[in-house]
């Protein structure tokens, strides 16, 4: 009974350093989030994107300046009103987790 009490616990011990090696390696080369380090105005503001205020033209502008933003991937989607679009959307460049964000 000792000698299985012992395999689980070094089982145990062993899954609990692998996992810890394994989110130390993931954070490593992880950059700042670039959602929540935005200062420049406040929520629901971000980068200086106002929803409902900044046009599409004006958001794209901030987008491409950004880094971090994937600008092979910015889209828009047009709602309601074909003047405007009613969402735009990007992804984040790796290593950096992609978030949605419509605007």
């Amino acid at each position: 009974m000792k000698d299985f009490l012992k395999s689980v616990a070094g089982i145990l011990f062993f899954i609990a350093v692998a996992g810890g090696v394994l989110i130390f390696l993931r954070n490593i080369n992880r950059k700042p989030s670039v959602v929540l380090t935005s200062t420049e105005c406040d929520p629901p503001c971000w980068y200086g994107i106002k929803p409902g205020q900044s046009n599409s033209s004006q958001v794209y502008a901030i987008l491409d300046e950004l880094e971090g933003v994937n600008k092979d991937t910015i889209m828009g989607d047009y709602g309601r009103h074909n003047d405007k679009f009613a969402e735009i959307y990007w992804h984040f460049q790796r290593p950096m987790e992609d978030r949605f964000c419509p605007f």
